[in-house]
């Protein structure tokens, strides 16, 4: 498994997505209950514009383990990015109630919602 993981990583920093992808398939295929391998690869997917792929990947990161946050954060910036706001807070809220502090979910939930930071400046 570890080979076509470590094969990913050179190949995206070389720029060739689509054999970094093909490697992390690879690893998915040796250890598939690894949700942590399908979370890699659908943050790739949706980072190479397969917004789709992306997102379907990571539901199968959540389903082999429903707690993984930072897939879940990460489908919900696949949701946002396909448009469906409501569906991306809905995942963000999942994660907000077991975590309300979660930086990276408040600051994902205050882009959907309008809201701004008290730690933001303003328009003076």
């Amino acid at each position: 498994m570890w080979m076509p993981l470590f094969s990913s990583g050179a190949c995206f920093a070389a720029g060739r997505h689509e054999q970094g992808l093909e490697h992390l398939r690879q690893a998915i295929a040796v250890r598939p209950g690894y949700a942590d391998m399908y979370a890699f690869l659908g943050a790739q997917e949706l980072r190479d514009g397969r917004l789709d792929d992306g997102i379907a990947t990571l539901v199968q990161a959540l389903e082999l383990n429903p707690d993984f946050h930072s897939a879940r954060l990460e489908l919900a910036r696949g949701l946002e990015a396909r448009g469906e706001r409501e569906a991306a807070l809905n995942e963000v809220n999942l994660v907000l109630e077991v975590e309300p502090a979660h930086t990276d979910a408040v600051a994902i939930r205050d882009r959907l919602t309008g809201r701004r930071r008290a730690s933001q400046p303003g328009c003076g």
